[in-house]
């Protein structure tokens, strides 16, 4: 079980009142600690944002709850610097509501299985977002009227591989009242018959981007394989968005479809970036991860403003791994070759698409590829680095280097891997 907290400025005291037995006495977990002006984070290093630092240390939860087990807030309402809560399968609870009045906690991540966690929820009014585990069948009425209030609510387990002691022989978690308030059914209804026993909401997204409520609809099917034994297939994710008066969809690839690019480790997680660098966020979707390399692919719609709806940006389906570096307006890309093989490239937005400006493979060599002339002690490793640059009128230029492990050439590292 893993725990993981963000601050921006938590005392000594603090980190040591959490990290204590006394205070949460079983379960070691993990916290995570982003304090300003020390270093980087990697949580906030994707996202541009620099000055700050991760930190390490067991968490505990309580020695007395079983299952679920419980995450008291009680020992953190004080601490008006913590901003993140990432309590995986822990469920909260607090001794004393008025404590939460005074929290200043933005996002949190955790298990909820009954009324008493969404009373929590609609009193922690500093919360800008929330992804919640739903284990039993509940009124969420109350978190879906807070608009600005981000949603990610999943009713089985995350990948369909994975965790089903979460939900246990409850799963799928149906809630009648919630998919007649979302009519998420009357959009698929002629494609996927939804009403059909077996199909469910499995992940419920919703978010507020400038004045557009965007929605994202995972839904799957629960088939039977004899005795108490199932199966959760993937079945199709759409997009709902609602514009004022104006309504779009979106459809994604069903998981049949031979050109469906969802990898075997879905995550079906979507966010709002801004890909193109226009100043408007757009529509990027987690695809999940496939192959022994585990690459993963976005499926991203960027804002047409002639249009003003949504357009699929196609050459951003086949970028590998990507990142988007904001201070350098252009994405990286990353894939795995083999072990000792990698390589990274470089994307910008030219004319409606994203084109590969440049990509860098790295690799050791192996004892016959190793040149003559090279002097290399024995048991020595010898790497290459290889850069291709392609010319806007169609050209490339390649060039090589040679070294030991950890010499890669500085200006390399720069260009890959720098986001300064």
């Amino acid at each position: 079980m893993n725990i993981a907290i963000e601050h921006s400025g938590l005392s000594e005291a603090d980190v040591k009142r959490l990290t204590d037995k006394r205070n949460n006495t079983s379960g070691c977990g993990v916290l995570y600690g982003c304090m300003n002006g020390r270093g980087n984070c990697e949580r906030d290093k994707k996202d541009g944002v620099c000055g700050v630092v991760r930190q390490l240390h067991p968490v505990y939860t309580d020695a007395g709850s079983t299952f679920p087990r419980i995450f008291w807030l009680d020992h953190v309402t004080d601490m008006k610097e913590l901003r993140s809560l990432y309590l995986d399968d822990n469920a909260v609870r607090v001794r004393d509501r008025s404590c939460l009045k005074g929290m200043g906690l933005s996002y949190l991540q955790c298990r909820v299985d009954g009324s008493e966690d969404i009373a929590i929820l609609n009193e922690l009014s500093s919360l800008e977002k929330v992804s919640l585990a739903v284990t039993k069948e509940m009124d969420l009425t109350s978190l879906l009227s807070r608009e600005k209030l981000e949603l990610r609510l999943r009713f089985c387990r995350e990948e369909v591989e994975f965790e089903d002691d979460i939900f246990g022989e409850e799963e799928p978690v149906v809630i009648s009242s919630l998919d007649k308030s979302l009519r998420w059914k009357n959009i698929i209804r002629e494609s996927v018959k939804p009403d059909k026993p077996g199909y469910f909401l499995a992940i419920y997204q919703r978010c507020m981007d400038a004045g557009r409520m965007i929605e994202c609809f995972t839904v799957r099917f629960k088939e039977e394989t004899g005795g108490d034994s199932y199966e959760i297939k993937n079945v199709v994710t759409f997009f709902r968005v609602t514009d004022g008066e104006k309504r779009q969809v979106i459809m994604t690839e069903c998981a049949t479809s031979p050109d469906s690019p969802f990898g075997e480790y879905r995550r079906d997680n979507f966010q709002m970036q801004d890909i193109n660098f226009d100043g408007i966020k757009d529509i990027v979707l987690d695809t999940g991860s496939q192959g022994t390399g585990a690459v993963s692919y976005d499926l991203a719609w960027i804002w047409d403003r002639e249009s003003g709806e949504y357009t699929e940006c196609e050459s951003y389906r086949g970028i590998q791994n990507p990142s988007v570096d904001k201070k350098q307006k252009l994405i990286r890309s990353s894939w795995r070759n083999g072990a000792a093989s990698h390589g990274f490239g470089i994307y910008r937005y030219e004319d409606g698409e994203f084109v590969m400006k440049s990509k860098m493979e790295e690799s050791l060599l192996f004892d016959d590829e190793i040149p003559e002339e090279l002097e290399v002690p024995e048991g020595g490793e010898v790497w290459e680095w290889v850069e291709t640059i392609y010319g806007d009128d169609g050209t490339t230029e390649t060039r090589s280097f040679l070294g030991k492990r950890g010499e890669r050439p500085k200006e390399l590292s720069e260009k890959y891997f720098s986001r300064q």
